[in-house]
């Protein structure tokens, strides 16, 4: 009777479940498949190997960052700080030789031209600042010229912003060239590389906002990688949260503040605070304690009447309700308007100001008129300071009123407009902690009135009251979730929360009563939006399956109560494949025909193969839909999946060290599979071998080399170690990597040096070559063979189990052959094979070298009929 076994993509299940022979994915199964990978028509292969890429400093948290199939990133968060690698290499910064003059503000401002405007200022502030305020209107400039400045040269310049934005622009002719660059830079550390084309280049910082900017520093980086700082601890880096939107990625943490990852182009990357200047805010006020702001704009003081602040407050927001409007600019443009009020109800009568600098100013100042805010008329016209009140004679009529310079000579103008009816909203954001009662602010959106008020909101996210521990970017909002509280930004607006944006694109804020959601693990999307908490998957979903989320409309549902584990989510196609609040199960959810998502355990087959805990998924897609699961043993697991075609199995990775993280980056061909392995205390980025280039490329942590002669470098990463080596496709031997290298007997031209590994395969119960049942019968296994493709023959044993191996037989037509070299096509006579009679015959075969099986077949010698008892 002869059996087969030719789907190897059923992979390793649980011993459990070798008896159920009415279940089909049983019966091509196995006990056990490690270093060996399904694939999806069935075969199983020798898996690739990896090739060292560098060094990766400690303990580590890789961010894939994909701007296009060809413009790509891997993003290495560890502690304290990131990496950028780029090409499969480390973004780095060259040496040069300028510098620039009192870049870190220790005590003045020397060897910088104070250009301000009227009304602005820069000037040094205590603590090494750059402190630049604008008014409004005209700007606070610091600049200088850099001479001797190397042409051709790549120079990367590295800003510490310490509060509030400012303009840098730097180019080569003088004040205000920006031809090399120009941004606006977030509280943050930026580093941007430039190349000048000429000798003298202009640094100039820029800040036209009526609160201050702080500029910690600005100095040319020293030779070596690009490092940025981040606030992560080695304990928080599987808690990173993160998504990506054009060039910036956005990251939440547990206990952190929200941050941004910027790119300004291949090589100038930041790091900085989120900021959003609106919002999202909590309920309004119902204590007695009333807020009272010292300004309307710029920097200003807040004050409580009574105890209320506490240091975690720095950094907050605060909306204050003024019953009042009003709106203040100085004016040296023509054009210059400030915001506009509305006026509404029976009693219209409003006031505006006109005030010119003492016999310098002059200009024209038109107030205007407006019914939507958009186009105005000209209603009355000043060319002199005083104060004039408008009676509009409209009632019952929503009107909006604003005043404008319609023609600048001199000045600056001074332009008030204000109006008793009516409230407005000022936003400001706390910025240092005097007292209980007083708190240092800068006023983010101008405020009506400097009387207190019980009408304010405090914002959702702080020190005080915590941060989103879960983020996703979904229908053109950004997501937030934490804290018991779920907020969604304005619709193609985010980061903004504005509050006066109405109908669906209005910003979203929901409660989430579900169990416990102060920590959301993760937020995840695949038609719907889901949240994973510990104890449930929160389905955010709006009352019709096509219809998009609103204020008015979003639901959170219950789901299927499995709990989540805090570790990132993947995705297949509809499906988000998330881990088990036991960190030992991987689960599957997707949408059902009733609008509800379904939860499969993709561990059903084998309950144990996640035992020891998962530490990290990650999903590729082509050349076939596989799912990478980094364990917290080191060792990691492979889930082939196509639902579709109802393929799916396990399968274990294992090398002589620990994985500790992977991550895919998408490509043209095959997707780019990246290691993080920790060798000996050592942790370096290795790279997997496409599936395409596996035989020749089969060890791990290798390094390949065209005609090196006999002497193999850059083996410094595996000294003391025992490699192999492989050259122009046959296995030459092993060899002690000494002072990181190895010498060889022959010259070669493709040669592949690294780390060797072994692949083992155990089959089920052999049950499936006759018609019944034969699971309690002795039977033996009389003779075996293999059918394969691109196979090394001495790389190859095959016996009844681990212990009972012999070498694969090197003959193939009767003949001998090199069994170091790549057999393309092996399809030949059944071999003996050293089993015993028994009730449970098995077949292990273990592989050191390339191979593709595509069957294997087997001959079972029944025993002779059982007698009574």
């Amino acid at each position: 009777m002869r059996g087969v076994v030719n789907k190897f993509n059923r992979g390793e299940i649980s011993k459990e479940a070798f008896t159920r022979e009415d279940y089909r994915k049983v019966g091509n199964s196995c006990e056990l498949i490690r270093n060996f990978m399904p694939k999806r028509l069935g075969p199983m292969m020798f898996r690739p190997g990896t090739t060292y890429i560098g060094d990766v400093i400690g303990r580590s948290y890789f961010i894939p960052f994909v701007a296009s199939i060809t413009d790509k990133a891997l993003l290495e968060v560890t502690q304290d700080k990131l990496r950028v690698w780029v090409d499969d290499a480390l973004v780095s910064r060259s040496a040069v030789t300028a510098t620039i003059l009192n870049g870190t503000f220790d005590s003045t401002l020397s060897g910088w031209s104070n250009t301000s405007g009227t009304g602005s200022t820069a000037v040094w502030q205590t603590g090494g600042y750059a402190a630049l305020t604008g008014n409004g209107t005209s700007r606070a400039v610091i600049w200088q010229s850099i001479f001797s400045v190397q042409t051709g040269v790549e120079h990367g310049v590295r800003v510490v912003v310490e509060q509030a934005p400012v303009v840098l622009k730097i180019g080569t002719s003088g004040e205000d060239s920006d031809e090399l660059f120009s941004g606006e830079l977030l509280p943050g550390t930026h580093s941007l590389v430039i190349t000048p084309d000429a000798t003298t280049i202009a640094i100039t910082f820029v800040n036209s906002s009526r609160y201050k900017a702080l500029v910690d520093s600005i100095e040319f980086e020293a030779a070596g990688s690009l490092e940025l700082p981040l606030p992560y601890q080695t304990s928080d880096l599987d808690l990173i949260r993160h998504d990506q939107s054009g060039d910036i990625v956005y990251l939440a943490c547990h206990g952190h503040p929200q941050y941004q990852i910027e790119r300004r182009g291949i090589k100038s990357w930041s790091t900085v605070l989120h900021r959003a200047e609106d919002g999202p805010f909590g309920v309004i006020n119902t204590s007695d304690i009333s807020m009272t702001p010292s300004a309307y704009v710029g920097d200003i003081t807040l004050t409580a009447s009574a105890a209320y602040f506490k240091p975690g407050h720095v950094g907050a927001l605060f909306k204050l309700i003024s019953y009042n409007q009003r709106s203040e600019v100085d004016a040296n443009t023509t054009g210059t308007a400030t915001d506009s009020i509305i006026v509404t109800g029976l009693d219209r009568e409003f006031s505006y100001h006109v005030i010119y600098p003492a016999g310098s100013g002059s200009g024209t100042v038109v107030l205007e008129q407006s019914t939507n805010n958009t186009s105005w008329v000209i209603k009355e016209s000043r060319t002199t300071s005083g104060t004039w009140t408008y009676d509009d004679e409209t009632p019952n009529a929503v009107l909006y009123y604003r005043l404008r310079v319609s023609a600048y000579a001199t000045g600056p103008i001074r332009i008030i407009i204000s109006y008793n009816g009516g409230s407005t909203e000022g936003i400001i954001k706390v910025t240092g902690y005097t007292s209980e009662t007083v708190v240092d602010a800068q006023v983010l959106k101008t405020i009506s009135s400097v009387d207190g008020t019980l009408d304010w909101y405090e914002g959702e996210w702080s020190d005080l009251n915590g941060y989103p521990t879960a983020l996703k970017l979904y229908e053109s909002r950004l997501w937030q979730a934490g804290q018991g509280k779920l907020s969604g930004s304005v619709s193609d607006g985010w980061p903004s929360y504005d509050a006066s944006i109405e109908g669906n694109s209005r910003a979203i804020q929901k409660t989430i009563a579900f169990g416990t959601s102060d920590n959301v693990h993760w937020l995840a999307s695949a038609l719907k939006l889901v949240m994973g908490l510990a104890t449930d998957e929160v389905t955010v979903k709006s009352n019709s399956f096509s219809e998009p989320l609103t204020q008015d409309n979003c639901n959170l549902k219950e789901g299927s109560n499995q709990g989540a584990a805090p570790l990132t989510p993947g995705k297949v196609d509809d499906e988000i494949l998330y881990v088990s609040r036991s960190g030992k199960r991987l689960f599957s959810l997707s949408l059902t025909p009733n609008d509800t998502y379904s939860a499969t355990d993709l561990t059903m087959l084998h309950e144990k193969i996640c035992q020891e805990g998962i530490k990290r998924i990650a999903v590729s897609r082509d050349p076939e839909t596989r799912i990478y699961v980094v364990m917290n043993d080191g060792t990691s697991r492979v889930y082939i999946y196509d639902p579709v075609e109802e393929v799916s199995g396990w399968a274990r990775m294992a090398t002589y060290d620990q994985y500790e993280d992977v991550v895919v980056l998408p490509n043209q061909g095959e997707d780019h599979i990246y290691w993080v392995v920790n060798r000996n205390g050592s942790r370096y980025l290795e790279k997997q071998a496409l599936f395409a280039n596996a035989v020749d490329e089969h060890f791990d942590s290798a390094v390949h080399y065209t005609s090196p002669g006999t002497t193999l470098t850059g083996l410094g990463h595996l000294e003391g170690r025992q490699v192999g080596v492989w050259a122009d496709r046959k296995h030459r031997g092993q060899f002690t990597v000494n002072s990181g290298q190895v010498s060889v007997p022959s010259i070669w031209t493709d040669v592949h040096a690294g780390l060797e590994y072994i692949a083992d395969y155990k089959s089920n119960k052999l049950n499936r070559f006759v018609d019944g049942t034969v699971l309690s019968e002795k039977k033996r296994v009389d003779d075996f063979a293999l059918i394969m493709q691109d196979a090394v023959l001495g790389a190859l044993e095959v016996g009844p189990d681990e212990s009972n191996l012999k070498p694969f037989p090197s003959i193939m037509n009767g003949a001998t052959v090199d069994d170091t070299a790549v057999i393309e096509e092996y399809d030949q006579d059944p071999f003996d094979f050293n089993g015993d009679t028994e009730t449970d015959p098995r077949i292990y075969i273990r592989a050191t070298g390339p191979c593709t099986i595509l069957a294997l077949t087997y001959n079972i010698d029944s025993d002779p009929p059982k007698k009574d008892a």
